[in-house]
C-alpha cells in the first residue's frame, strides 16, 4: 500500500462538488502502509497474482477472492448501498477480476497508482 494508493483513498473520501465523498476500505494484503516492497517480495506477489488469474480462468474461487467478496458485501451493508466500486491497484490489481460476478461489485477497475 504505497503512498499514492493512500493519497487516492484520501481524495475519494473527501467531499467535493456537492457529494459527501465515498466510504473507502483499504484491505492491507501484505506489508505495511507506505512501505516500499523488495524485489523478492514483488516476485512472490506476482506469482500469487498469476495463480489468481489461473484460478479465475479455471472457474475456481480462491480463498482471497472469497474474503474480498465478503468485504464487498459488508461494505455495501454498512453503507446502506447496493453498489460498491472496487479498485485493484498494482500487483494486486488482478484480484478484482474475481469479483466481477459479485452482485454488489458494480464497478471493478484494475489500475496503477500515479502521482
Amino acid at each position: 500500500m504505497v503512498e499514492e494508493c493512500i493519497d487516492l483513498a484520501r481524495q475519494l473520501s473527501q467531499p467535493h462538488d456537492g457529494h459527501d465523498g465515498y466510504h473507502v476500505h483499504m484491505p492491507l494484503l501484505f506489508g505495511s502502509p507506505g512501505e516500499s516492497e523488495s524485489l523478492v517480495n514483488m516476485a512472490r506477489y506476482a506469482w500469487c497474482m498469476r495463480n489468481e488469474i489461473h484460478l479465475l480462468e479455471a472457474g475456481v474461487t480462491s480463498p482471497i477472492t472469497s474474503w474480498l467478496a465478503s468485504l464487498v458485501n459488508e461494505a455495501a451493508k454498512r453503507s446502506g448501498s447496493d453498489r460498491v466500486a472496487v479498485i485493484g491497484m498494482c500487483l494486486t490489481g488482478g484480484l478484482v477480476f474475481g469479483l466481477l460476478t459479485e452482485t454488489k461489485a458494480r464497478a471493478v477497475v484494475a489500475s496503477q497508482p500515479s502521482s
